[in-house]
């Protein structure tokens, strides 16, 4: 929260303020280092999928790898609801 119209880098959380998201880049490395995911992606269906979809489920993949499957820990990570997590 902040008084007046404009939201400036002090408002925000340390965390933000830092570049956390900077820091969350690197811990989602290339699917192509990890096997176990490299077979789980080419399991699937992926003819329907642009792009850009790909890749999402690559690093949706990596991370809960990482996380070992705790959807709750990755959906923080991703800045979405545990909901929108399932669905993707």
């Amino acid at each position: 929260l902040c008084d007046g119209p404009e939201i400036r880098c002090a408002h925000l959380p340390a965390e933000i303020a830092n570049g956390a998201s900077a820091q969350a880049a690197p811990r989602a490395p290339g699917v192509a280092n990890n096997a176990p995911l490299m077979h789980l992606a080419e399991d699937a269906d992926t003819s329907s999928l642009n792009a850009i979809q790909v890749k999402e489920r690559e690093t949706v993949l990596q991370l809960l790898d990482e996380h070992r499957w705790n959807v709750s820990n990755v959906a923080k990570v991703l800045g979405i609801s545990r909901n929108t997590l399932y669905r993707k």
